[in-house]
């Protein structure tokens, strides 16, 4: 999905001023789409645009349903929480820490120390 938002940015940024230095947009949603329906582009790099917002499209209910899936698998956890509020780091990736950390310690749960990652409270 980033790759072909970047796409979008590449040829969106070639030249091409923002409709306006305030818009925050992205050029994906109804008013980028708008904007960028308005630009003289060449018929490549409106091809480009054109097939990236397809493919956006297609796979953006499926992305949508797998984040759900995520968020609903992340919120029951603490150390979930936790580990979001550090920078760069999302419920994914969280949860992906917090079941390593879980598979590791289950054979050290006798010998971790108390509130210790490894400590078996998963």
């Amino acid at each position: 999905m980033h790759r072909l938002r970047n796409r979008i940015h590449a040829v969106a940024d070639h030249g091409h001023d923002r409709p306006d230095a305030l818009w925050t947009g992205a050029y994906w949603t109804g008013p980028g789409r708008a904007w960028h329906s308005g630009l003289p582009l060449p018929a490549v790099s409106r091809q480009i645009v054109a097939d990236s917002l397809a493919v956006i499209d297609a796979i953006a209910p499926t992305i949508e349903q797998l984040d759900r899936e995520v968020h609903a698998r992340a919120k029951p956890h603490p150390r979930v929480k936790v580990l979001t509020a550090l920078p760069g780091v999302g419920e994914f990736t969280a949860l992906v820490w917090h079941a390593r950390s879980c598979s590791m310690s289950r054979p050290q749960a006798e010998t971790a120390s108390p509130g210790s990652p490894r400590s078996g409270a998963c």
